[in-house]
């Protein structure tokens, strides 16, 4: 296995930072900025220091309890700007290892938004992807939805698993061996693309906005507007 760290990262962003109009950065839209090497190498804390030193506003989007470690830097960006997005997509243990083997468990994911929130940053649930027949039910979502209010979550955010190119054989793959009851229902909902129907989409998106408005959770996130200190 092999991976690769962009050292040079909080370098390039600074010349970034330098000749763009001040906006929201999402750290974290690709990949988690909080993989396990990032304990030793820092690299994403090194750019959120520039962020914060420039007073970017912020948004954030791990699994990991080890953004914990940046705590002081999320803190401080909340004074001009920071929303957390901290994923989970269920809360059952056993389907939790068999879809995300390598990240925090979803106890210590609400532990995760309980301290955030506490410690005044705010926090958005992110129950994204969702996975037909597996964590779509009202009562998975329920149970995802209010654990996270509870825990001091004030956003969620629900979408449907995509499966662009090659991740949806990987992923047929799995399921076939885990769940192969489900391949054929997942071909009914995803065709030949790796887009859900729109019949699919429409459905999770109404169940979702029922759920979050039971559970007092907007899937509106305030915006930031230049040369505020604060957001609206």
């Amino acid at each position: 296995e092999v991976i690769y760290v962009k050292k040079n990262l909080p370098e390039v962003l600074e010349k970034k930072l330098k000749a763009k109009e001040k906006d929201i950065v999402f750290v974290g839209s690709a990949t988690d900025p909080y993989q396990p090497i990032e304990e030793g190498e820092e690299v994403s804390r090194r750019c959120l220091e520039l962020l914060v030193k420039h007073k970017w506003p912020l948004q954030v989007g791990t699994k990991s309890m080890l953004i914990l470690r940046d705590l002081d830097l999320l803190q401080e960006a909340s004074k001009v700007y920071c929303i957390m997005f901290v994923t989970i997509t269920t809360l059952d243990d056993e389907l939790s290892r068999w879809l995300e083997p390598r990240v925090s468990r979803p106890d210590e994911r609400l532990s995760l938004i309980e301290e955030l929130s506490s410690s005044g940053v705010d926090v958005c649930v992110s129950v994204i992807p969702v996975f037909p027949y597996l964590t779509d039910t009202t009562d998975s979502l329920s149970e995802v939805l209010e654990n996270a209010k509870s825990s001091g979550a004030k956003y969620a955010l629900v979408g449907e698993l995509m499966l662009p190119g090659e991740v949806r054989d990987r992923f047929y793959a799995a399921l076939e061996e885990r769940f192969p009851e489900l391949l054929p229902k997942y071909e009914a909902i995803y065709g030949r693309s790796g887009y859900a129907k729109g019949w699919y989409r429409a459905s999770l998106e109404k169940k979702a906005k029922v759920l979050c408005k039971k559970c007092d959770l907007s899937s509106e996130i305030p915006a930031w507007k230049k040369g505020l200190e604060r957001w609206l």
